[in-house]
């Protein structure tokens, strides 16, 4: 499938961000962080909160097991450090285990597959991630990071 920018592959949606500052020291982070998470961030670097946002700030210890992926007009999905999860809006899904097909070329559920197959070893059922998914959809604030 090819969706130009507007995909959930990880050529698409992984942006690398140089933040400079003479409050933090400079260091490399690799945890999942999406855009939600600039605003709480740099509304710590200002010394105040936000109320209830979406995103974490990032100078916090602490890491998240997922990020959500929404593609307006194109589906939802989660992605983790060792797969990818995507729920398009005409029914079809992709499942990619990043460890072993990082490019995400071999999707692990086919059209004609079965609805939940067994994943490989490691990996959560298709069927887990997309509750998962359900929940997220609806949850606002840190609750659902």
């Amino acid at each position: 499938r090819v969706l130009g920018k507007a995909s959930p592959y990880d050529s698409s949606i992984r942006v690398p961000m140089l933040a400079y500052g003479p409050t933090f020291p400079g260091r490399t982070n690799t945890s999942l962080v999406g855009n939600i998470d600039i605003a709480p961030t740099i509304a710590r670097l200002a010394g105040t909160q936000m109320p209830k946002p979406d995103g974490r700030e990032l100078l916090s210890p602490g890491r998240r097991d997922y990020l959500f992926i929404q593609l307006r007009f194109i589906g939802m999905g989660l992605r983790s450090s060792r797969l990818m999860y995507f729920e398009y809006g005409n029914g079809e899904r992709e499942y990619y285990d990043r460890r072993n097909d990082p490019l995400e070329l071999n999707n692990l559920l086919p059209p004609g597959a079965p609805e939940d197959p067994d994943p490989p070893i490691g990996l959560p059922r298709a069927s887990e991630l997309s509750l998962r998914l359900s929940y997220l959809r609806k949850c606002a604030g840190a609750r659902c990071q």
